[in-house]
């Protein structure tokens, strides 16, 4: 029982590192440092670095955790009987969970050039685990509710839009925050294919 315990414990320690990292990006950007880390959760250094090891390892378990709530979202809408086909959809591709609103993500893609496994990762999980999409998209089309289109065309041009999102300036330049622009984007692929 006391193993069981123990790996409850390290898991409760390892979200409370990765979340508290979180909030100090939300504040700082990438650039914060693991002194700020250990500032915002009141745990030590040394403690944190026997959850990961450097901040490559949190960046990457970051993500992960980002993406993780991403999915758990999406299923919240999948679950949701009162929601159309193509509200399902929308509900997908827009999928952001409250607690990550405030993050830049947009700055986060700068980690690229220090850290690129942590950036790989990043594009890793934007273009894995489009199942649940395909399968709505493919009822959407069964249901009438969208035209006949190549649902690799629609895919690529979701990824690729997200890419752009985050790795160009384009959005902090015209002042967009990162959620808005997930959310037109999302309006104007499902409305580009309604019937």
């Amino acid at each position: 029982m006391k193993i069981l315990r123990d790996e409850a414990e390290v898991a409760n320690e390892k979200r409370r590192v990765i979340e508290g990292a979180l909030t100090v990006c939300r504040k700082k950007g990438p650039r914060f440092t693991m002194d700020d880390v250990a500032k915002e959760i009141g745990m030590s250094k040394k403690t944190i670095y026997q959850i990961v090891k450097d901040k490559s390892d949190l960046l990457y378990k970051m993500i992960d955790y980002v993406f993780d709530d991403i999915k758990d979202q999406e299923n919240a809408v999948l679950a949701d009987p009162n929601l159309s086909t193509i509200e399902k959809l929308k509900g997908v591709l827009s999928a952001m969970p409250e607690n990550l609103r405030g993050i830049d993500f947009t700055s986060m893609f700068t980690v690229k050039e220090k850290f690129p496994e942590c950036h790989k990762r990043a594009v890793e999980r934007i273009e894995t685990e489009w199942e649940t999409t395909v399968d709505l998209l493919e009822k959407a089309k069964k249901e009438g509710a969208v035209r006949d289109v190549n649902i690799t065309v629609f895919k690529l041009m979701y990824e690729a839009t997200i890419e752009r999102f985050l790795q160009g300036g384009d959005l902090k330049k015209g002042k967009i925050k990162y959620i808005d622009a997930l959310n037109e984007m999302t309006e104007i692929m499902i409305n580009g294919i309604m019937n």
